[in-house]
């Protein structure tokens, strides 16, 4: 349960605004609590405000922090976040949107069928997992072997997918190598369906952020993460985010679409080779699977 600072729910968010808040390296839980704690006291104060602020989510693997929701005009919940020496960031949400995407030229174009792990020979599975963080995935398809699913979309209670975007994803990824639909890049592999945008292609960042917390605390069962998704703005807390992630270590973040604008150059700083494709990096999970070799790279193109 996200830590409350008031007991009412705060139905219309349109009278919020929602704010990003990491503390400094080496704060801890107790220090996040008193900041709280001291968010809550000071609100309480005000008489005339209401409701009062709430916390969404709480970060603990990337860093040490929060998202809050805070109602408009509240200048002193802001000033409080903005005059704390504990907080290194506290920055607006924003949000992102799925990139637009047009079907690779398939696994021939990448020699998908001379992997370890041969596409399309009806005898391919890798045994390694992908996370998805998109809209969801179709948790009953036939063609995928979905393993984990979690949500971090308000108002929903499972990763199903109720777009269609990180289905296709999931199956471009990892479709099992069968007699129906198609096969994937690393076929059969099992998918971790990560829910952070909702209905309409549409995310949070700081919904985003609380993915990413969640893969990395179990980063030693993840081999590759695929987010498709992007932003005209930037995040230094999304930044930071994605570097700690990497720094631990288990796995690494590709950013696979047609679209050229947004926040994808954060994504980029994790590249090590911007001209690999996203099949690429999956051929290599293939021929990998079991070990901790997987390439650190990301990948834009207007030629998928």
């Amino acid at each position: 349960m996200p830590y409350m600072l008031d007991s009412k729910n705060n139905e219309n968010t349109n009278n919020f605004e929602r704010y990003i808040v990491a503390l400094r390296e080496g704060s801890s839980g107790k220090d996040r609590l008193a900041l709280l704690e001291e968010i809550k006291r000071k609100s309480t104060l005000n008489q005339v405000m209401d409701p009062s602020p709430q916390v969404t989510d709480l970060y603990n693997n990337v860093f040490v922090g929060f998202s809050i929701s805070v109602p408009k005009g509240d200048t002193r919940t802001l000033k409080i976040l903005q005059d704390n020496p504990r907080v290194a960031i506290a920055e607006k949400d924003q949000q992102v949107r799925v990139f637009s995407q047009t079907l690779p030229t398939g696994v021939n174009r990448v020699d998908g069928d001379l992997s370890a792990a041969q596409s399309g020979n009806g005898q391919g599975i890798v045994d390694a997992d992908i996370a998805i963080m998109d809209t969801g995935v179709d948790l009953n398809h036939p063609d995928l072997n979905v393993f984990r699913e979690k949500t971090f979309v308000s108002g929903t209670v499972s990763a199903e997918d109720d777009d269609g975007h990180g289905t296709h994803v999931a199956g471009i990824a990892a479709a099992k190598d069968n007699s129906i639909g198609a096969v994937g890049i690393a076929p059969g592999a099992r998918i971790r369906a990560n829910k952070v945008l909702d209905n309409t292609g549409i995310g949070f960042i700081s919904d985003i952020i609380a993915g990413i917390d969640y893969l990395t605390q179990n980063a030693e069962e993840v081999d590759v993460v695929n987010m498709s998704f992007g932003c005209e703005c930037s995040s230094s807390a999304l930044d930071t985010v994605l570097n700690n992630s990497v720094q631990a270590g288990s796995y690494v973040y590709v950013a696979w679409a047609d679209d050229t604008t947004g926040n994808q150059e954060i994504l980029y700083r994790k590249s090590v080779d911007s001209g690999s494709t996203f099949e690429d990096i999956l051929i290599d999970v293939s021929n990998n699977a079991g070990s901790s070799i997987f390439p650190a790279m990301a990948h834009y193109d207007t030629q998928l």
